[in-house]
């Protein structure tokens, strides 16, 4: 089955697990998701099942939300309540130094990475390390906190919402918060919000739902709502077809495109075949010969 799915993963369960219960469910043994989710936090969770696995690359690169519930004055190697929690130093209670200090990571900054963590270095997983009791040095990461904002202080607990860049740690910028008050500080509850601008906690299902959903056939999101701003082209004849599913670009008439593009500008497309199955994405731009090319980055069929 070829399927795209925005689940909403439960707290207490490993995102591994997830794929496992779903690959039961749908008969698919082709399943991956766009990012991990610690088994602690819950929410947006997109999955692709069968060829829509090849679509992953892209959405992989987009931005993230959450909703954090930070605890200031406790200390873990995990970084979260998981973990073996114990006090330390309490911080200042001023709530305006804490939104301070927390608005102060808004931007672009480098960010090290927790041990328990799925990253590799020499071969083997941080996490790896991290429970033979090794630390090892990390690397720093460039990624960007877009906005901090819904800062909500009942100390010593500080709840917000955060947008980010993809590989951005929360558990990370927890603990960052706690050193930066001079104390540390760890994740009580975590919701992804959003993945992206189509995976919200709007549109997300449970895994209750999916045997229901896939008995009524309408497992797969429609392309539109997920490329909303896309361009949307159609085959015009099984020589494209052929030429598609050999990876080569296709050419459109400037007359068949229906819609007002500039002729110096590429632009998002997608292709869709029989009963609106997605063909391939890429992208569409102006040839010297008065036609359209579409370039295929993503072949689906």
């Amino acid at each position: 089955m070829n399927s795209i799915l925005n689940i909403y993963k439960p707290s207490g369960i490993s995102s591994a697990k997830i794929l496992n219960q779903l690959k039961r469910v749908i008969e698919e043994k082709k399943i991956g998701h766009t990012g991990t989710l610690d088994p602690l936090a819950e929410g947006v969770l997109p999955v692709f099942t069968g060829k829509m696995t090849k679509l992953i690359p892209f959405f992989n690169v987009t931005d993230k939300s959450y909703f954090v519930t930070a605890k200031l004055g406790f200390s873990s190697p995990t970084y979260d309540s998981e973990g073996e929690v114990s006090p330390v130093k309490m911080p200042s209670n001023s709530p305006q130094l804490i939104t301070q200090t927390l608005k102060s990571f808004i931007g672009t900054i480098d960010q090290i990475p927790p041990m328990y963590s799925a990253i590799s270095v020499q071969g083997k997983r941080l996490y790896e390390y991290a429970r033979e009791g090794i630390v090892m040095e990390r690397k720093a990461r460039r990624i960007t906190i877009y906005d901090i904002t819904n800062i909500c202080i009942h100390f010593p607990y500080v709840s917000f919402h955060v947008h980010c860049s993809k590989g951005t740690y929360i558990r990370s910028l927890v603990h960052d918060l706690g050193t930066s008050l001079q104390s540390d500080a760890i994740i009580t509850k975590l919701i992804r919000t959003s993945a992206g601008s189509f995976f919200t906690l709007q549109n997300t299902i449970f895994l209750d739902q999916v045997k229901k959903i896939k008995e009524n056939r309408i497992l797969f999101h429609s392309v539109n709502e997920i490329f909303p701003s896309w361009i949307h082209l159609s085959l015009e004849s099984k020589e494209q077809e052929i030429n598609l599913k050999n990876g080569q670009p296709l050419f459109f008439k400037k007359q068949n495109i229906h819609c007002q593009l500039l002729e110096n500008k590429a632009y998002h497309a997608y292709i869709l075949g029989i009963n609106k199955q997605l063909y391939a994405i890429g992208f569409l731009a102006f040839s010297p010969d008065n036609h359209f090319v579409f370039t295929p980055k993503k072949v689906c069929i």
